[in-house]
């Protein structure tokens, strides 16, 4: 995550703390794991694809990862899973953050991508400057 987020010129600041003060003095996305009837339930009311491993709700500025899709969807290729799930959470950060909130062509935001190339996988440049642009005017 915070390499992918690095090379776009964005610094990412990860807390497990639910009550952390700093949510009120800087932009903030939390992201929230679901996993077991959580996800389910959540999967269900959302009507999320079958095979999303995550989904962004990007006007509430949240990142939903269902992690029990995570280990079948990546176990067979040659990428860990924490790995696999800063991708996800990389990709899904990016619908929140950029402007068009859509798929791109190549790099991190393309919406199916070889797990194989996934080491390499990079915001764009003009996606790193939306994002960056972004973040800027929600200061």
């Amino acid at each position: 995550l915070t390499h992918v987020y690095d090379a776009a010129g964005i610094r990412v600041e990860t807390s497990a703390d639910p009550e952390h003060d700093r949510c009120a003095l800087q932009l903030t996305v939390h992201v929230v794991l679901l996993a077991g009837d959580r996800a389910d339930r959540f999967i269900r009311r959302e009507k999320v694809k079958r095979k999303a491993l995550a989904q962004a709700n990007s006007d509430a500025r949240r990142v939903y990862v269902f992690a029990d899709r995570i280990g079948p969807a990546v176990d067979r290729h040659a990428v860990g899973r924490g790995d696999a799930l800063g991708l996800i959470i990389a990709h899904e950060l990016g619908h929140v953050l950029l402007p068009a909130r859509a798929h791109s062509r190549t790099g991190i935001m393309q919406e199916n991508y070889n797990v194989y190339f996934s080491y390499r996988l990079k915001f764009t440049t003009e996606e790193s400057v939306a994002m960056r642009a972004f973040i800027a005017a929600a200061r």
